[in-house]
């Protein structure tokens, strides 16, 4: 996984021997980049990565299917556009730069922004550059915007004087992250999948009745302020057993797969060719809920 604070919170588990009053064995391995965390499972160098949906759908190894077996979150404000001091609203874009990688999570994070606002792809310069890059060019000031995402939302904001034109909070998003296994893993691994989403719910309780503990130990770890941890963490759904519920039993989950590809096919910029082939996986989280 990356340092998205979604994931990042199951280092609380590690932290509190969690993993090892399951009789898990978990090694939790840190990617600077979610596209070689990803790579990595279905090249079957690890077992499973949490990770966003629309990269999972974006990542293509025909050779074997990817299994969302669970959501860890939804992004609810984490995730937005900042853009620079004369910029205070996302209508006053159009014609402007905005920085995001084509195929990237940021890219999807601004086509739902555009169309949430009305806005079509082509009426905006979409600037293909990594998060790192849009962020210089923005304080240099050669692009208009620049799609992040906490702590280095409001943080840049903040430094250039400029404005968040746009938040995940405005809407229902379609940027879901969860935790992703190859098919052969699903079945292999199964009990240990099993025990592993029990004690993903056993964080997100703990998170519900001493927040403060939790971060502050995810924090200590990560070696960062628990106020950034903390905000980071607090502006998406968290994936409790009410929002997996939701998305995996109920079948909300696959609605947001087909909303994504909607948005990405109308896009025709990204250059990838989109998985047809992401398994929403129910059975796991049904068998450990019944367990507990």
């Amino acid at each position: 996984m990356n340092d998205w604070p979604g994931y990042n919170i199951i280092i609380y588990a590690e932290a509190k021997g969690l993993f090892t009053e399951k009789g898990l064995d978990v090694e939790i391995v840190h990617f600077e980049e979610q596209n070689d965390n990803f790579r990595a499972t279905m090249r079957g160098y690890q077992d499973a990565s949490f990770i966003s949906l629309p990269q999972v759908m974006q990542i293509d190894f025909p050779q074997t299917s990817p299994e969302f077996v669970l959501v860890s979150d939804v992004s609810a404000g984490s995730d937005g556009i900042v853009a620079r001091p004369d910029l205070n609203f996302i209508a006053e874009m159009t014609g402007k730069k905005i920085s995001a990688r084509f195929g990237s999570l940021s890219h999807v994070i601004l086509l739902e922004a555009l169309w949430a606002n009305g806005i079509k792809s082509n009426e905006v310069e979409i600037v293909d550059l990594a998060n790192e890059e849009g962020l210089e060019q923005l304080k240099e000031g050669t692009i208009d915007a620049a799609v992040l995402w906490e702590p280095a939302l409001h943080q840049i904001a903040k430094e250039i004087g400029g404005n968040v034109i746009y938040t995940t909070a405005e809407l229902d998003s379609i940027i879901v992250d969860g935790l992703v296994v190859p098919s052969e893993i699903a079945e292999t691994k199964r009990e240990e999948l099993i025990r592993f989403i029990q004690v993903w719910f056993q964080v997100m309780e703990a998170v519900e009745t001493n927040p403060q503990e939790v971060f502050t130990v995810v924090a200590e770890k990560l070696d960062i302020p628990v106020e950034v941890f903390a905000r980071g963490f607090e502006g998406m759904i968290h994936g409790d057993r009410i929002l997996n519920e939701e998305m995996l039993v109920q079948g909300r989950l696959k609605s947001v797969v087909g909303r994504i590809r909607q948005l990405l096919l109308e896009s025709c910029r990204h250059g990838l060719i989109l998985r047809e082939n992401v398994l929403v996986n129910s059975q796991l989280f049904s068998r450990a809920v019944q367990r507990s």
